[in-house]
């Protein structure tokens, strides 16, 4: 099988994983409208498999099938949100490759999140509430002092957890963080919102408990099956080496 068909192969497979993965019950968006997918696990590692961009589109491409068909409701704002699943595995696919021409991939995904952390505190709102980043500055740190070890340590069977963390949870809290400038920038135009800025501030502060324990777990989920799943597919040739990403 050539490297092209196992792209090919690939992406459909994992795009029509996303859409059964979202049927399962999602978390409310508490003072919102929508849920939290619990697919949202899966682009990160869509990301490492297939690299930056093929993950990108794997990743979009399944969350706007799950968007499309049934149960899903194709509004605007479930349209919007399919760039968050893309962010996030182009920020874990970036973290895993080594050079993209002579910058390290960990550098281009730390100023992506550091870009959509100004974009925050561009708002009002996110000028109000300040320190509702915490969780995604962790990211960024993470990005920018361990992504440049990922590369290595994906070629290690005994770290693979370990670099699944590091490129996972930025990966995780950027699909965060894309939901939120949604809701900020877009919310009163595709889902009728005429809230204040400081009353949008209070919203994102009072669900910042439950929104790190959502991340937190997505993220444990991201480690268990995606280690398994990588050992399962270089044993069944499909990666041989993936730390590759078959592209760049």
């Amino acid at each position: 099988m050539t490297d092209n068909s196992k792209i090919l192969s690939l992406t459909t497979i994992f795009a029509a994983l996303y859409v059964i993965v979202s049927l399962l019950p999602g978390i409310p968006v508490i003072g919102g409208k929508g849920k939290i997918e619990i697919a949202a696990f899966l682009p990160p590692l869509y990301g490492v498999f297939l690299g930056p961009l093929n993950g990108f589109v794997a990743s979009w491409l399944g969350a706007l099938l799950a968007w499309l068909l049934p149960p899903g409701t194709p509004k605007p704002w479930g349209l919007a949100l399919t760039s968050a699943s893309a962010f996030a595995a182009l920020i874990s696919g970036l973290s895993t490759k080594q050079r993209i021409g002579k910058i390290g991939g960990w550098v281009i995904s730390s100023l992506i999140i550091l870009l959509l952390l100004f974009l925050w505190y561009l708002s009002p709102v996110g000028r109000i509430a300040y320190w509702y980043p915490i969780p995604h500055w962790i990211a960024f740190f993470m990005t920018l002092t361990g992504g440049k070890w990922a590369f290595s340590l994906l070629k290690n069977s005994k770290y693979i957890p370990l670099a699944l963390l590091l490129v996972g949870y930025p990966g995780i809290m950027t699909d965060h963080m894309v939901g939120n400038l949604l809701f900020i920038y877009l919310g009163k135009y595709l889902l009728g919102l005429g809230m204040e800025p400081s009353k949008m501030a209070s919203l994102f502060l009072a669900v910042l408990p439950i929104s790190i324990l959502e991340r937190g777990c997505m993220t444990v989920l991201l480690v268990m099956f995606g280690t398994p799943l990588i050992y399962g597919l270089i044993k069944a040739g499909l990666i041989e080496n993936f730390t590759k990403n078959f592209m760049f």
